[in-house]
């Protein structure tokens, strides 16, 4: 996580800006998204993604990450921590040589994994609409 926390918009973070070291992941989390996104946080709880309790973490921190096994064709057993999501369906998650992530979460993880029977030209075409 470290190592795409380092290619995202937040590479100016560290860990501890957001997560307290001596707690578990779980239960880490000092400062929310809200703290600095308050404006598109406000606006965010008008959207039906909302309402079916949807939050940041689930599209921007998306379990896309692997540190052991896969949870399903579309999720990782990691949040992943690029935060910025890329919806061209064209995207590639990882470099042409398969060895790094972009810094970009694709619509497989960030939409298509809930959202099991639709498909990235869909993600594009509803992604902003939430």
């Amino acid at each position: 996580q470290y190592n795409e926390l380092m290619v995202s918009p937040k590479s100016k973070f560290k860990c501890v800006t957001c997560h307290d070291p001596h707690k578990r992941a779980k239960f880490s989390i000092k400062r929310k998204c809200s703290t600095c996104h308050a404006k598109q946080a406000k606006a965010f709880k008008a959207t039906p993604m909302a309402k079916v309790v949807v939050d940041c973490k689930d599209c921007h921190l998306a379990r896309a990450s692997k540190s052991a096994v896969a949870i399903s064709r579309n999720e990782g057993d990691v949040r992943t921590h690029l935060f910025k999501i890329n919806l061209d369906p064209a995207a590639k998650q990882f470099t042409e040589d398969g060895k790094n992530s972009n810094p970009y979460i694709i619509s497989k993880y960030a939409c298509l994994g809930c959202h099991l029977d639709k498909d990235a030209a869909w993600a594009k075409a509803n992604g902003e609409v939430h």
